[in-house]
């Protein structure tokens, strides 16, 4: 990924949970690529370190991006979570970023939409 000197338990090194350490801003740009271009595959990010499965977690996200693109990273998260929860829906209105909880058939319209509250 990288071949920039660091300390490992330095500002300047960024260590995973699999103990695998990364140069932080190397790492930081990795991330902010992956969050980029993978669209919301950018939940499935892994390790770098070739055969390493190990998930890269929010609070790395939180750590090494901007708070801007950390805002982007989130709505993927959160996009994928109420497309992944069959009780949860979002409005039909495009304008509209309102979610729902269905707790009963009553709150979807025969078209097939989620009525707004």
């Amino acid at each position: 990924m990288c071949f920039c000197d660091f300390e490992l338990k330095t500002k300047q090194g960024y260590g995973l949970g699999c103990n695998h350490y990364f140069c932080r801003d190397c790492f930081a740009g990795f991330l902010l690529e992956e969050l980029n271009s993978r669209g919301k595959g950018v939940l499935f990010t892994c390790c770098p370190q070739p055969k390493c499965n190990y998930l890269v977690v929010d609070e790395d996200w939180n750590q090494l991006l901007s708070d801007q693109d950390y805002r982007k990273y989130r709505k993927f998260a959160l996009r994928m979570y109420i497309e992944e929860c069959p009780q949860y829906k979002w409005c039909f209105d495009p304008r509209c970023s309102l979610i729902t909880e269905i707790k009963d058939e009553s709150q979807i319209s025969k078209q097939g939409n989620i009525r707004c509250n």
